[in-house]
C-alpha cells in the first residue's frame, strides 16, 4: 500500500484519521488505501512515496511530542462582607 509525504509546515501527526511520522522532508504517512493516497497526492504539499525508495532513504525522526504544561494558580475567593445598612 502507498504512503504520502506532507511537506506543509506545521502539519499534524494525524491527518484525515491517518497517522503521520516525522520525516526529513516533512511528515510521512502510515500505509494508506490507494484511493486515500491518490486523493492526498492531488493536494499541493503532498506527494506519493515510492515505498522501496522511502524505506532506504527515509530517516524517520522520532521526537517525543511534548506540549507545554498548563499552569494555573489557585485563587481563593473570600465571601464578600455584607454591607451594613
Amino acid at each position: 500500500m502507498p504512503q504520502v509525504i506532507c511537506t506543509l509546515p506545521n502539519a499534524a501527526h494525524v491527518i484525515g484519521g491517518y497517522k503521520f511520522s516525522d520525516h526529513v522532508k516533512g511528515k510521512i504517512s502510515e500505509e494508506l488505501p490507494f484511493d486515500v493516497a491518490n486523493r492526498l497526492a492531488s493536494i499541493q504539499g503532498y506527494q506519493l512515496v515510492d515505498i522501496e525508495s522511502a524505506q532506504k532513504q527515509a530517516q524517520i525522526v522520532q521526537k517525543p511530542i511534548s506540549e507545554p504544561a498548563i499552569h494555573a494558580e489557585v485563587v481563593e475567593i473570600s465571601s464578600a462582607k455584607s454591607a451594613k445598612k
